[in-house]
């Protein structure tokens, strides 16, 4: 039985709660952006006349955690016989600390004054008692001030969008319906379902410009702190940088949209029946191509909230997971996706989104030159007992992806046949790509303690920082550096690890001590909404202890072909339970 979605809280509270990110964004383009724009322009046309300056200085306004800067002048002018006064020294008014043009203006005006020298100042001829000294328009001041608007101005906005737009794809089903037919209670279930790349690629850009957005200042502040001997700035780049990565990813994004769009998913049997198969095909406007590899991962995933108040987050859980190939047939629209898993009894069901709720996801990837082929989907699977109308060979027993399973244990276990049995070896470098990230990181968080700590922030966070980076840094090393080898067959097991070639550990463990092979799991990784499952192969010891003999597996079904080759080799049995 599905479980029923709560009522739905009308979309006019969401509209109320974006409101004020919304009115904050439309205030900097409407009071601040707009209106600075249009006086660049005028301004253009004003003349220019000489004014003696009556005072001129640069107030210096001291906040909490900064220092703004505000020029200030009053001077006299003559315009057509008639004498004024105006104190307007640029387009944008205000204090600020957005690069050095306060503080340099400021000084420049100062100069003027104790040298009693004239000054050029432009006068609306239209309107005499309007005057400017400085009618540049100040793009870095512009930039900053548009970071608001995109930042707030889009959250509010994209809400208030997401608000009705939930409203809008909101099903009417009859009561009776709900509970014969769970699967028709949402829209994104049916057939043929439709993939989330196109919210997917908006979530993505918005939170990119609004990374981009709050990083941006940054940018700007930049040349004055470093001018002003403040090193610690360097670290805040790390947050422009990133988000750099974060705009290449949206383009990637926006190729793969722009080539393919959103290719529909058609299910037979539709909903996808546990104990039985999801099967389903697609078409795309791709050449054919008989060589050409489709790869598919289904999983069941626990979603649930994590974590309380500002630390509460949406975690998913992978339950179930599946790997395989799809099978390429030649369509009018170019070439044709069928696949089909085998689905094992007892997984949980589809239900509607709620607090925790179960959902099962299909994601479809090829590389292609040029833009890669990737789209996933939500699909529905329910004890329904229906078949498909012809039933096809599971995914995960594709030909082509036993052989690929086969190069990637090969590449992995490095094994090497050896007398009464098998040694396998796991050189320095593994997982080389995460792990220098997550050194990098480590590295970053270490230096950002320190630099927290000289600016003598609260010891909490310095803590935090220097420990929770450290820690990082070292696991990660040590996953960089290390070597293991590992012989196991009739004579017992043996094992020794190695940090740059200098041994650290050495053990022997005898046939008596061993029950067998185990497979364990090893955690799970998530990059966007893919997730991986981690597994180790370990030997259970009569003392109740565990041994590791394969390392850095993902995937079940490698897992267990992987067991499966060191139990056929090294003639140790697999444990029982």
């Amino acid at each position: 039985m599905v479980k029923r979605q709560k009522t739905k809280a009308s979309p006019w509270l969401l509209t109320l709660f974006a409101l004020p990110f919304a009115g904050v964004g439309l205030g900097f383009l409407v009071m601040s952006i707009i209106p600075s724009l249009y006086d660049s322009v005028a301004m253009s046309t004003w003349q220019p006349v000489q004014a003696q300056l009556i005072s001129a200085r640069t107030r210096v306004h001291h906040g909490d955690d900064s220092t703004s800067y505000e020029a200030e002048a009053r001077y006299r002018y003559d315009f057509q016989g008639t004498e004024y006064e105006s104190s307007r020294v640029g387009i944008m008014a205000g204090a600020d600390n957005i690069g050095q043009w306060q503080e340099t203006r400021g000084a420049q005006l100062n100069r003027a004054l104790r040298e009693g020298l004239l000054i050029t100042v432009y006068v609306d001829p239209d309107a005499p008692e309007e005057a400017v000294i400085y009618r540049e328009l100040r793009w870095g001041m512009l930039a900053f001030k548009s970071v608001f608007v995109l930042v707030f101005g889009g959250v509010g906005f994209g809400l208030m969008w997401l608000a009705w737009r939930g409203q809008r794809a909101a099903a009417a089903v009859d009561e009776q319906t709900a509970s014969a037919e769970p699967w028709r209670l949402r829209t994104e279930w049916a057939n043929p379902v439709r993939s989330n790349t196109k919210l997917g690629l908006i979530v993505l850009w918005v939170f990119a410009v609004v990374w981009n957005g709050v990083s941006a200042p940054v940018l700007f502040t930049l040349p004055g702190e470093m001018a002003k001997g403040n090193q610690a700035i360097l670290f805040a780049l790390l947050f422009p940088i990133i988000g750099l990565g974060l705009l290449v990813s949206a383009v990637v994004k926006l190729r793969q949209w722009l080539r393919f769009g959103s290719v529909p998913l058609h299910l037979d049997p539709w909903p996808a029946c546990i104990g039985g198969q999801l099967a389903g095909r697609m078409e795309i406007k791709l050449p054919y191509d008989s060589t050409q590899r489709v790869h598919l991962q289904l999983s069941c995933l626990l979603s649930y909230y994590s974590g309380s108040g500002k630390n509460r987050k949406r975690t998913e859980k992978i339950i179930w997971s599946a790997e395989g190939l799809a099978n390429l047939a030649p369509a009018a629209q170019g070439s044709s996706i069928q696949f089909a898993f085998d689905i094992p009894a007892g997984l949980p069901q589809s239900e509607l989104p709620s607090e925790r709720h179960h959902l099962w996801r299909l994601e479809v990837n090829a590389a292609l030159p040029g833009a890669d082929f990737n789209q996933q989907y939500e699909v529905p699977v329910f004890e329904t007992g229906m078949a498909a109308s012809s039933r096809i060979k599971c995914a995960s027993q594709h030909p082509l992806m036993q052989e690929e399973r086969e190069r990637r244990l090969e590449r992995l276990l490095n094994i090497r046949q050896i007398a009464d049995g098998v040694e396998l070896y796991y050189q320095m470098g593994r997982r080389w790509r995460g792990r220098s990230l997550g050194l990098l990181v480590g590295i970053a968080m270490t230096i950002g303690g320190w630099f927290a700590q000289a600016k003598a922030a609260p010891l909490m966070v310095v803590v935090l920082l220097i420990g929770i980076g450290l820690l990082i840094a070292v696991g990660c090393c040590y996953g960089l550096l290390n070597s293991y080898r590992v012989k196991l067959g009739r004579p017992g097991i043996y094992t020794e690890r190695k940090i740059l070639g200098v041994m650290i550990s050495k053990r022997f463990y005898p046939p008596a001590d061993i029950q067998g092979l185990v497979i364990k799991a090893h955690g799970s990784s998530q990059v966007g909404n893919k997730h991986t499952e981690h597994f180790v192969i370990e030997a259970q010891l009569n003392s109740g202890k565990q041994v590791r003999v394969v390392e850095d597996l993902d995937g079940r079904a490698l897992t267990e072909q992987a067991l499966e080759v060191v139990t056929l080799l090294s003639g140790l049995p697999k444990a029982h339970g």
